[in-house]
């Protein structure tokens, strides 16, 4: 919520972290761009040995989900 009411960033910080570098550009800065059915998802994954992680967020909804997971 605090990343979508612009309280970790300024909203114009955020609309250019999720806007492609070009037109049909799926990637952000540091952010995965994709659809989702039909609205925007933005997303970032991640790991370490041992470790997986995924953050997906549907903006419009004000949806986010978190997964961490250890993978041994």
């Amino acid at each position: 919520q605090a990343m979508l009411d612009g309280k970790l960033r300024k909203p114009s910080t955020r609309a250019q972290a999720w806007t492609g570098s070009r037109p049909s550009s799926e990637y952000g800065l540091g952010w995965q761009l994709g659809k989702h059915g039909w609205q925007s998802k933005v997303s970032h994954s991640g790991g370490a040995p041992g470790f997986r992680s995924n953050l997906a967020l549907l903006p419009k909804d004000r949806v986010c989900l978190a997964l961490v997971s250890n993978n041994e």
